[in-house]
């Protein structure tokens, strides 16, 4: 094994984009060369963040529908569009724990994303 991970390139790639290339292009490439690091540094965190954000988000999804004949099984998406369902026709209107937890995943999902996202903001 050689260690270079697929981290490891993305992360070496990001920082020779906006340390060396970015330093000598002209102004005009700067937006594209910024777009391409932070693209990489999405693809960086979702390597190494979104299994466990994965794994939260089928946990809570297992609890949410516990003892209740769903019919998804371990289709997510289903899953996803059952709770979507729920929420539209108001069963977690007056749930505050639910809300909670929501918001925790997609906070989660948000530090992926857009790790500068706050939700005091």
């Amino acid at each position: 094994m050689t260690g270079i991970t697929p981290e490891l390139l993305i992360r070496l790639a990001r920082t020779t984009l906006t340390e060396d290339v970015l330093g000598q292009e002209a102004d005009a490439a700067k937006y594209p060369v910024l777009m391409i690091a932070n693209a990489l540094a999405i693809a960086e965190r979702q390597m190494t963040m979104q299994a466990g954000v994965d794994e939260q988000l089928a946990t809570q999804i297992q609890a949410w529908f516990a003892g209740q004949a769903t019919g998804v099984g371990h289709d997510v998406g289903e899953a996803l569009r059952l709770l979507a369902d729920r929420i539209r026709a108001g069963a977690f209107d007056h749930d505050h724990d639910f809300a909670e937890r929501l918001m925790a995943l997609l906070q989660a999902e948000l530090a992926i994303f857009n790790p500068k996202f706050s939700p005091q903001a």
